[in-house]
């Protein structure tokens, strides 16, 4: 009853279904389309062939033939139509309506994406080759505290064993070298070895308060700013690697005996005196940038542009393959977790299309990045070419989907919205009652939603070099990131006049933005609408009319 491109995955004339009927976001139970037969067994065409017949050739023609002006995403900051080039040609006008509609959407960012939400066009994305144990090591790297500050030190170290080797040769060269003998050159280097230690073990202390202070105060999951703060990590490693020079060139000094002439290292030793000197103005940053670093509007830039660095590597339209390349039914198959639980850090969509050509089936990938994972839960399913039954096996299904401690920013922008959100909670907890700060949050998830609200969001469909569907994975749409941003902020702000105007005057300029987007204006109206609910049920009478007026201050400006 089904027809097969070469490569491709399994074919039905019909509507194809990738993970089951669409529940939520996590549909478990299959859902395929009855078919009428005629009285010789053959299945009637339905109005969805039908209309599948007429979208085919303008898909495949827009593939082939893409726009003389290619479409540009707001992320970048550019102005343009907010749909993609694929929205302008799959018009209602050109196509069967409900498919239309659906293209529309989903190019459009509205559905929250599941792969059983699309049952009848699969949009490719950005499929770039990721190298998973790079991304790791680095992100590891990345976050500790350690790494930077031993390589600086190990540096030192190796240029005062250069110095001390080649230290008369560069006398003749070096102007103002130290003059005095070995028992004075032992007492300078000892006394700036002790006096260089007692100020890093100040910086770690120092460094210690702070990460303290930003977990209590603001949240345990902006820590990670601070670890990646490099600014921290070179201060220190200057500073130790102060120490390690010192003592290293102390080592060198040889006081006159009988048996051993005297040895100076006269230009290690000014050396020494000169990186003391720099020393104490790299202290001096050190406490400067620490005090800045500490501050909750620095904390929320930093995790602000992060977001945004994110978001925009992960944005931007997609080819369109065959739309009859879906998979129907229920999977052949499940591939679970067999390694330790974790969080899904990274997925190798590339890697995930060269296994699955390999085994010739098409892969699933069920958790979102960013979702934890159980042992043995679920990982991917999996739909096999006909004719074929090989599958790839739960290890090598692991080289491609990263598994870790904690969310990463690498591709999970959402993680952005979750520690900028929990800045806001945190302020507008009983505790701390500083609705201000929460504003400040909020002034940064404006900006990060006012990009989504006019990208192309990609769909999570990855094809290979001839256009078959070879992986899939879910991903976040604008409805998605439209309730993490407000819904929690929204309930923990429902008594407090300038979180409610500041709300306020974010939805208005999404409003805004969307004017020319209905489908994506729709949640915002949605959201006004539980906002207004809040005001009712959250602020006394008295407060009422004025939680209503928009104010991007919050409380001390007014609409725009």
């Amino acid at each position: 009853m089904s027809g097969r491109k070469a490569g491709g995955a399994k074919l039905s004339s019909g509507s194809r279904h990738l993970h089951g009927a669409r529940t939520s976001h996590n549909p478990l139970q299959p859902n395929i389309h009855r078919r009428r037969l005629d009285a010789k067994g053959r299945r009637q065409p339905t109005r969805f062939d039908q209309g599948l017949a007429r979208v085919v050739p303008t898909v495949r023609h827009q593939a082939k033939h893409p726009p003389a002006k290619p479409h540009r995403s707001a992320l970048t900051g550019t102005r343009g139509d907010h749909r993609s080039p694929v929205d302008q040609t799959l018009s209602p006008k050109r196509c069967h309506q409900p498919l239309a509609d659906r293209i529309n959407r989903i190019q459009a960012g509205i559905e929250s994406f599941h792969p059983a939400s699309l049952t009848s066009v699969a949009v490719s994305t950005k499929n770039q080759k990721r190298h998973l144990w790079i991304g790791t090591s680095r992100e590891a790297l990345s976050d500790s505290l350690w790494f930077l500050p031993m390589g600086l030190a190990a540096g030192y170290g190796v240029l005062a064993l250069v110095i001390v080797a080649f230290d008369s040769a560069l006398a003749a060269w070096v102007p103002y070298t130290f003059v005095g003998g070995a028992s004075s050159a032992q007492d300078l280097l000892s006394t700036i070895a002790a006096a260089i230690l007692s100020m890093a073990t100040l910086g770690l202390s120092i460094t210690i308060v702070a990460l303290q202070l930003a977990s209590q105060q603001f949240s345990p999951r902006v820590m990670r700013t601070f670890f990646r703060d490099r600014g921290t990590k070179v201060a220190i490693g200057m500073l130790l690697g102060t120490f390690v020079y010192s003592i290293l060139v102390l080592r060198s000094v040889v006081p006159q005996s009988e048996a051993m002439e005297a040895f100076v290292p006269s230009v290690a030793v000014s050396g020494a005196f000169l990186l003391t000197l720099i020393s104490l103005g790299v202290f001096i940053y050190y406490v400067d940038h620490v005090a800045h670093a500490i501050r909750v509007v620095h904390i929320i830039e930093a995790v602000a542009e992060e977001t945004r660095e994110t978001l925009g590597a992960l944005m931007g339209p997609g080819t369109v393959p065959d739309p009859t390349t879906l998979p129907s039914g229920p999977p052949d198959a499940v591939l679970n977790n067999h390694r330790r639980p974790g969080i899904v850090t990274d997925i190798d969509s590339a890697g995930l299309v060269a296994l699955a050509r390999r085994h010739h089936c098409c892969l699933g990938i069920v958790p979102y990045v960013g979702d934890f994972v159980p042992l043995r839960a679920p990982l991917a399913r999996v739909w096999f070419d006909p004719g074929h039954s090989g599958m790839p096996t739960p290890e090598q299904l692991g080289d491609h989907v990263a598994l870790g401690r904690e969310r990463t920013m690498g591709q999970d922008a959402a993680f952005g919205f979750r520690q900028l959100v929990d800045i806001a909670e945190k302020a507008l907890s009983p505790a701390m009652n500083d609705p201000t700060t929460a504003v400040q949050a909020i002034d940064q998830i404006h900006d990060l939603l006012r990009r989504l609200a006019t990208a192309d969001y990609p769909t999570g469909y990855y094809v290979d070099e001839p256009g078959a569907l070879r992986a899939m994975r879910p991903l976040h749409r604008w409805d998605d990131y439209l309730d993490l941003a407000l819904t929690e902020i929204r309930q923990y702000g429902a008594t407090s006049v300038q979180v409610q105007r500041r709300l306020r005057a974010l939805l208005a300029d999404l409003t805004e933005a969307t004017r020319d987007a209905p489908e994506r204006a729709r949640p915002i109206t949605r959201h006004l609408e539980l906002l207004e609910l809040s005001v009712l049920t959250g602020l006394p009478e008295g407060d009422r009319e004025l939680a209503r007026v928009p104010d991007e201050q919050g409380l001390g400006g007014g609409p725009h």
